[in-house]
């Protein structure tokens, strides 16, 4: 098959997964603010998408520099360019397997650990582990596994100050509860840039190494188009709404109230800036969930759904493992099909 021809088809690809991952993200984004009754769920999906769209240009591409160097590009190089091409095939097709099965059952998980699993796995089952380039693993997984936890901590602390301005300044006033409401709105768009800022451009970097491996661009680069179509297709899934996921994050982990929201929404849109400003690949999923039950957890530990928030949990732990072991499976069923 001609090399563009097959190139063209792994980047379709790629962006299929980037929509898919619009769709099941979207209710990590906006699940504060519709639980807080702020917007309604279709006008915040609406502005999520906008500003998803806005990200990787207003935020920059950072974070895909860090994705597309998880493996090295030389040794995809030395393979023949069928199966090169094979190899990130596996891998976006795994995750976005998953995306679509944790989707179905309504499930928060995580597009980036799903698409790190299934690059490590793919890899490796390809070529080896020694291709992996740690350095940039550590960071990506540094990012992935830490920022939930600065979220959680920051959300919280966020809460607690509320708390005590509700009482000691607006003296526990209605209108506290409006302010709070209505300024989550400003918080979406935040962290809708954070959003696609961080999770549109690691297809950004997989794309890259696609174009490097395919010789249509000589070094590792993100040409204005890449962007753009990264960022459309981001823009477009968001639009359309994961709302099965709505209800698990804004009805079940905790009963969401205006201050509540409020200081998930400003937690993680801090986080998510931040984070894409630094090129730390983070889970969107993780970093809004885990704002959420520190926020919830700020107005009592029995207000949060924990036997949820288990199973939650666990989802994360196994995204990583079973996306690498299917992606790795696909590999060897195509080794012996085809190589």
């Amino acid at each position: 098959m001609d090399v563009i021809i097959l190139a063209g088809i792994v980047v379709v690809v790629i962006l299929i997964f980037d929509f898919i991952n619009g769709f099941h993200d979207t209710a990590n984004q906006i699940s504060p603010t519709i639980g807080a009754k702020a917007l309604k769920p279709r006008d915040a999906v609406l502005l999520a998408a906008i500003f998803n769209f806005a990200g990787p240009f207003i935020l920059g591409t950072a974070v895909a520099d860090t994705i597309g160097k998880i493996t090295s590009s030389s040794f995809l190089k030395a393979q023949s360019f069928e199966f090169a091409m094979s190899i990130i095939l596996c891998a976006i097709l795994s995750a976005i397997a998953w995306n679509l099965i944790t989707w179905w059952k309504g499930i928060p998980s995580s597009s980036s650990h799903a698409l790190v699993g299934s690059v490590v796995g793919a890899v490796t089952a390809a070529i080896g582990f020694e291709t992996i380039k740690i350095s940039a693993l550590e960071k990506t997984f540094t990012g992935l596994l830490g920022s939930p936890i600065i979220a959680f901590c920051i959300a919280f602390l966020i809460a607690i100050l509320i708390f005590w301005i509700t009482f000691k300044i607006f003296k526990n006033s209605p209108k506290s509860g409006k302010i709070y409401k209505y300024s989550q709105i400003f918080f979406v768009m935040w962290t809708g840039l954070g959003h696609g800022g961080n999770d549109a451009t690691k297809s950004m970097g997989i794309i890259a190494l696609v174009l490097l491996i395919a010789g249509i661009t000589q070094k590792f680069e993100i040409p204005f188009w890449v962007i753009f179509s990264c960022s459309l297709a981001m823009a477009l899934g968001t639009a359309i709404g994961g709302f099965k996921i709505i209800r698990t994050m804004a009805k079940k982990t905790t009963k969401i109230t205006p201050d509540i929201g409020f200081a998930a929404q400003m937690g993680n849109s801090l986080v998510l800036i931040v984070g894409t400003l630094i090129g730390f690949p983070m889970s969107t999923t993780h970093v809004i969930t885990a704002s959420i039950l520190g926020a919830g957890t700020a107005k009592g530990v029995k207000r949060v759904q924990w036997g949820l928030a288990k199973n939650i949990l666990a989802t994360w732990v196994l995204t990583v493992p079973v996306t690498a072991l299917l992606a790795g499976l696909l590999v060897v069923l195509v080794k012996i099909l085809f190589f």
